[in-house]
C-alpha cells in the first residue's frame, strides 16, 4: 500500500505537471469558447443556445456570455429561430470554422511530434492509467452520490 509521503510526493509532481496547461495552449479552455465552436463545428447545423448549455455543462447564463465573445470576434451568427421566434438559432461562420480547421492541424501536429519524442508505447501506457484514473473517479462519484455536490458545500 502506498504511504502518505508517497501520495504527497504524487499530488506534487501532479501539480507541477499541470496536465490541464496542455489543453490550454491550444486555447481548448478558453472559456468555453473554443469548446463551444468545436461543438458548433462538429454540428454543422444551427442549433440552440440550450444545446450548447447542455453540451458544455454550464448555466444559460454562461452561455450566453461565451456567445457574445463570439459574435463580437464574428465566429458565429445568432439569428432568429424560424420555427420559434422566441428562441435563437447559433451557426458557426467561416471564420469560426477556418480557426477550428487551424487548432486541430497545430494539435495534430504537435501531438505527432509528442509521441514521436516520448514514445508511443510509454504515451499509450500513460493513456491506459489515464483511462484508468477516470474509471476510478467515476465510480467514486457514484459511491458517494449527492454528498458531494457543489450544493452541499
Amino acid at each position: 500500500m502506498v504511504s502518505d509521503t508517497e501520495i504527497k510526493e504524487i499530488i506534487s509532481k501532479l501539480k507541477r505537471a499541470r496536465p490541464g496547461r496542455i489543453l490550454d495552449d491550444y486555447h481548448i479552455n478558453n472559456e468555453g469558447v473554443m469548446h463551444a465552436l468545436v461543438f458548433l463545428y462538429l454540428e454543422d447545423k444551427p442549433v440552440s443556445a440550450g444545446a450548447i448549455s447542455r453540451r458544455l455543462n454550464v448555466s444559460t447564463a454562461r452561455v450566453a456570455v461565451i456567445l457574445r465573445k463570439m459574435l463580437e470576434k464574428e465566429i458565429i451568427t445568432k439569428e432568429t429561430d424560424p420555427k420559434d421566434a422566441r428562441k435563437a438559432v447559433i451557426e458557426i461562420t467561416p471564420k469560426g470554422r477556418s480557426i477550428v480547421e487551424r487548432h486541430k492541424q497545430m494539435f495534430y501536429e504537435d501531438m505527432k511530434e509528442m509521441v514521436d519524442s516520448i514514445g508511443k508505447e510509454r504515451f499509450d501506457d500513460f493513456l491506459e492509467v489515464l483511462g484508468e484514473m477516470h474509471v476510478f473517479l467515476e465510480e467514486k462519484r457514484k459511491i458517494r452520490g449527492e454528498n458531494c455536490n457543489e450544493n452541499n458545500i
